[in-house]
């Protein structure tokens, strides 16, 4: 028998891709190591303020605030600009305690199914993803499709 037979496979990886929405006690925990990169990605906003925000969006119906083990994401629905009624939902972001963890990123691609979820109870046909997501496209994909993509153009007002 070949020696390369003998060998013991390695087991896939275990991806924990249980996806909950926040809760007050939940901030307490998950905080901790998402809110540097939160104030980082919000530098505008201190330590208190950026709580303050998160607590009040926690139960709001304009926003979805969900968690894992190791990741968060939050979404928020918004209209679309006056002349259109339907409103639009926006990735805010997707993040896992550890970017370079594929594990931990295939597990977060689980909040899309949630997201995805949420906006068709809305009626909502149009979700705004990989903005600020550690997750892949093609993890992305992987869970709700096909990905359309758009380009924007915009003008700076200030320096």
């Amino acid at each position: 028998m070949p020696a390369e037979a003998l060998k013991p496979v390695a087991p896939a990886p275990v991806v924990y891709a249980e996806v909950r929405r926040f809760e007050l006690p939940d901030l307490d925990t998950h905080a901790r190591w998402f809110m540097p990169r939160f104030l980082k990605e919000y530098p505008h906003l201190n330590e208190r303020s950026a709580i303050g925000f998160l607590r009040g969006i926690i139960y709001s119906n304009e926003f979805l605030f969900l968690f894992q083990e190791k990741g968060v994401a939050l979404a928020q629905a918004m209209g679309s600009g006056g002349l259109e009624a339907e409103p639009i939902v926006w990735e805010r972001f997707v993040w896992v305690e550890n970017p370079a963890d594929a594990g931990q990123q295939q597990a977060a691609s689980f909040f899309y199914d949630r997201i995805v979820k949420w906006a068709k109870t809305m009626g909502v046909s149009k979700v705004h993803v990989e903005e600020h997501s550690d997750c892949t496209h093609d993890q992305i994909k992987a869970r709700v499709g096909r990905v359309f993509e758009t380009q924007q153009r915009y003008v700076r007002t200030r320096g």
